[in-house]
């Protein structure tokens, strides 16, 4: 205590001089009503495959197929009637989600 600060060892006090018109610049830049980061594609796609409730039917085929211990379907009932009452849909053919638009 009552040591000045400036006088600290091992402290560099750097002077520079302050543009307000630059300072306005970067303050406009932030808060435009534009994003502030680009667009994230893959986040995008990630959210529309999890909002998803339409699954293909050979993926369901497949996952049964690798999930038959796992799933027995004697207990459990079909995979299919599993993933409707999960609100889940299955199609042969599905749009792909990934598009050039």
């Amino acid at each position: 205590m009552g040591q000045c600060f400036e006088e600290y060892p091992g402290l560099i006090a750097l002077e520079f001089e302050h543009s307000e018109a630059l300072a306005n610049r970067i303050r406009s830049m932030a808060e435009a009503p534009c994003p502030l980061f680009p667009p994230d594609v893959l986040a995008d796609t990630a959210a529309a495959i999890n909002a998803s409730q339409l699954l293909p039917a050979s993926s369901v085929e497949d996952a049964a197929q690798h999930l038959e211990f796992a799933f027995p379907t004697k207990r459990m009932g079909s995979f299919q009637e599993a993933l409707a009452a999960a609100e889940y849909s299955v199609a042969e053919k599905v749009q792909p989600i990934l598009t050039d638009e």
